[in-house]
């Protein structure tokens, strides 16, 4: 339901009219000056009867309403102006009418000219302000046709209208902030009462208010600047009235289905329920009430049974009883309350049990048992004294156990030499006692003898180094000087002993057999250098050699030779065949 006027963009200008010319009228705003008025060619007298004249022909022509016919017909036909005589303002409606003189005629007609002729660029932002200028501006058209035709009564009445129409618009930019403020809160309060009271959108004082805004409108665009103000502040009276009444209504219904509901009484509740909803619509709350009432017949069955169990003493069958009247309605203050009531008669129960079996637990020196237990009470009863004394008795208990077995499985890790989990025994161990020198000394001597085996370790990696690349000696000397260190499993010495076997290997030469044209120069690196010949038998040790054979204008030829401890090697040959 929207009230508000179209509002033109400023800067979009609104189009001047142009008025037509007159020219036996004098242009408007400026009357001429006495020294250009026409020369008195005519005694007074003639001037004076002449005037006499025109106001009896004025005021008995036979085309007097003729002309006022015409008049009506053309204003029926524009668009600017109202379309029914109904949408006049009262201002406009017919009155005795008091023909003017020539001059007061021709001096009314120069103000209605003015007025017109200076709203021609006002800023007309509403719709009903460009609608009364456009009607003034099309009246004045008319009565300036009117004049030359000499219709005067019909001009009189246009230019006394078009003043009317003139003062209105004037009157308008005075109130203008106060229409547009109504006309916003109207539309906001009508958008607040269709979510807020939306059943009231369906009553006769909602259609009388909806029916009652073009009126509004039509009392706007006929000038009725008061009467249209009255009218928009009892609108949004009319409206703010009935979102509170609406209000009221709402909490009324919701309280009346919400107390239903905790009576159990299911056909109540979404009568009122349903009458909350229809005010608002869009509130979940109420449509997850409704939901409630369609089970809260089942719900109670389930509640009341509950009751019998309770007052017979049966709390275990009446605690699922309400449990099953909660899974269909959690929102019960009635079944939350009791069920409460009844797990705090149970939980008393099982409270006394687990304390008496933890403090049992406790005096025969069963830690764990003991701490699971009284853990168990205090979550039922975190009040009780006895309880929580116990439970510190009990879980002092358990470190100590705990530092005790953890102590035991260190010394058995390090007897069965897997230090790494000695010393994370010993490490948690401390983390339960600090102060235990028991597990300090027990993972130092981890912490020692892991570091021990790392160094091994690395002296193994890098007599292995050695050991590929043929460097045997300096493999034996870095396990030499571990040997010095701490060797439990012998590993060191293992490795000493293979690698003095594979030296004496080495000390053995092999025979190497070389193969030429008797023209190549060969070179051993590390070995030496041989005359050409047709073949080189040449003794060396294991390992590995580069044969190198030369020849001018040929292009060098190389070798690598590798002898391996026990094996024969295989002949080679070493000849420069590629020139240069």
């Amino acid at each position: 339901m929207s009230s508000h006027p179209e509002r033109r963009e400023k800067g979009s200008g609104y189009q001047k009219i142009s008025l037509p010319p007159d020219e036996k009228a004098s242009p408007p705003n400026r009357k001429t000056p006495a020294k250009a008025k026409p020369g008195r060619l005519v005694p007074t007298a003639l001037i004076l009867l002449f005037g006499l004249g025109l106001a009896l022909i004025f005021q008995f022509r036979p085309d007097k309403d003729k002309s006022k016919a015409d008049s009506s017909n053309l204003v029926q036909e524009s668009t600017d102006r109202p379309s029914t005589e109904a949408e006049l303002p009262s201002s406009f409606h017919p009155k005795p009418f008091a023909a003017l003189d020539p001059e007061s005629l021709a001096d009314l007609r120069e103000e209605a000219n003015a007025a017109v002729l200076n709203q021609a660029n006002a800023d007309h932002t509403y719709d009903f302000q460009r609608n009364l200028f456009g009607k003034a501006a099309f009246l004045l058209d008319e009565a300036n046709a009117s004049m030359d035709q000499k219709s005067f009564r019909t001009a009189q009445e246009g230019y006394e209208e078009i003043l009317v129409t003139m003062e209105a618009l004037r009157e308008s930019y005075l109130h203008v902030e106060e229409i547009g403020r109504l006309q916003s809160s109207i539309e906001k309060l009508d958008a607040r009462l269709q979510t807020q009271a939306a059943s009231f959108t369906e009553s006769e004082a909602y259609h009388t208010v909806q029916s009652s805004l073009p009126e509004t409108d039509i009392h706007l665009k006929n000038g009725e600047i008061q009467i249209a103000l009255r009218q928009l502040g009892e609108i949004e009276a009319n409206l703010q009235a009935m979102i509170e009444q609406g209000e009221k209504q709402f909490q009324v219904s919701l309280r009346a289905g919400l107390d239903a509901l905790n009576a159990g009484d299911g056909d109540r509740a979404k009568e009122s329920l349903n009458t909350a909803l229809a005010l608002r619509p869009d509130e979940p709350f109420v449509a997850q009430q409704l939901q409630r009432a369609e089970t809260i017949d089942q719900v109670y069955a389930h509640f009341r049974e509950g009751r019998k169990f309770e007052d017979q003493g049966l709390y275990s069958m009446a605690r699922v009883e309400y449990e099953k009247a909660l899974e269909l309605d959690p929102d019960s203050v009635n079944i939350n309350s009791r069920l409460q009531a009844i797990n705090q008669e149970l939980n008393r129960e099982i409270f006394e049990t687990a304390a008496r079996d933890g403090i049992a637990a406790l005096a025969t020196g069963n830690g764990n048992l003991a701490v699971e237990l009284l853990e168990q009470a205090i979550a039922l009863m975190p009040g009780d004294i006895q309880a929580r004394n116990a439970l510190r008795d009990a879980r002092e208990l358990q470190r100590r156990q705990r530092v005790d077995r953890l102590i035991a499985a260190g010394e058995r890790e390090l007897k069965n030499q897997a230090w790494p989990a000695a010393r994370d025994a010993f490490d948690k161990a401390l983390d339960y006692d600090p102060a235990s020198q028991v597990a300090q000394d027990g993972l130092l001597h981890a912490q020692a003898q892991i570091e021990r085996e790392d160094q091994l370790k690395r002296i193994l990696l890098e007599a292995e180094s050695y050991e590929r690349n043929g460097e045997f000696e300096k493999a034996l000397i870095v396990l030499r000087e571990g040997r010095q260190m701490a060797d439990p499993l012998g590993a060191i010495t293992e490795k000493i002993e293979f690698l003095e076997e594979i030296l004496a290997e080495q000390a053995k030469p092999q025979t190497v057999k070389i193969i030429s044209d008797n023209l190549t120069n060969i070179q051993i690196y590390r070995v030496g250098n041989f005359e050409p010949s047709l073949e080189l038998n040449i003794e060396l040790r294991p390992g590995e050699y580069t044969v190198v054979g030369s020849r001018p204008m040929y292009r060098d030829v190389r070798h690598t030779l590798r002898i391996e401890v026990g094996e024969n090697p295989e002949p080679i040959e070493v000849i420069c065949k590629e020139k240069l």
